[in-house]
């Protein structure tokens, strides 16, 4: 291979460059426009509608105010539990808005939206009176969520078991704790059965007297499920049922 001149190489040198130049520009341009879009994708999740979920709920207009400041209150908590930089707020129409920034990949937003439309009316029943309720018959409800302090979900190791617990532990207030203190001071198997929006959820077990008001759960095969359902009994009940009347998921 013959070898360049002076020149030659010079001139090759110099369109090297006339193109090379120009290209790095560019790369370096779109390069800065990429990681400062992302950048602020990747803090900015007060604005739902370009990265979350949107919720519009309906509710009676009818409703007294005090009872739709409850609505509020407790979608909120539940929102929060999803992203610390959710808003819920009612329009002057009196629809509710719900926004959840997605900050969390894999959400499943149908599970969102069930957690949110609940109404989490809680009902605690004693044995016998799951008998008579189960029979249409009257009933002594045992705890409602005004009587409940806080609802958590955990997972416990059982050296019994080669598997670990999903455990629902709910903790009652000191009325109702008084009442499963009676209910169980013949120390004897007794079972509580905790009913959602008139579905039973789960069931607690008591193997001697409760002195603590302290309901566990033994019951729920999917912590997901337990986590949902802890978040709706501890966030506090709709007095007022919401109809979900538009989505948006971006």
């Amino acid at each position: 291979m013959a070898k360049l001149s002076k020149r030659q190489r010079e001139r090759l040198i110099k369109n090297i460059l006339t193109i090379a130049i120009p290209t790095v520009l560019v790369l370096a341009v779109v390069l800065f426009i990429y990681i400062r879009a992302n950048k602020e994708k990747t803090i900015d999740y007060t604005n739902a509608e370009e990265s979350g979920l949107i919720l519009i709920f309906q509710v009676d207009k009818t409703a007294p105010k005090a009872d739709v400041d409850k609505v509020l209150t407790a979608m909120e908590k539940r929102a929060k539990t999803y992203s610390d930089y959710s808003e819920v707020y009612q329009k002057a129409n009196g629809d509710i808005i719900c926004k959840i920034p997605m900050m969390t990949k894999g959400i499943d937003t149908a599970d969102i939206i069930d957690t949110m439309g609940k109404s989490g009316n809680v009902m605690i029943l004693d044995e016998d009176n799951y008998n008579t309720f189960s029979k249409d018959s009257r009933y002594y409800v045992l705890a409602k969520n005004d009587d409940i302090v806080s609802c958590e979900s955990s997972i416990e190791d059982d050296p019994n078991l080669d598997y670990d617990q999903t455990i629902l532990t709910i903790k009652l207030n000191d009325e109702k704790s008084e009442k499963l203190k009676d209910k169980t001071s013949d120390g004897k198997n007794t079972s509580f059965y905790i009913y959602v929006d008139d579905e039973l959820f789960a069931m607690a077990y008591s193997r001697k007297q409760i002195t603590d008001g302290v309901l566990k759960t033994y019951d729920i095969s999917d912590y997901y499920k337990a986590e949902k359902y802890a978040t709706i009994i501890a966030s506090g009940n709709y007095p007022v049922p919401v109809r979900l009347d538009v989505k948006h998921i971006n």
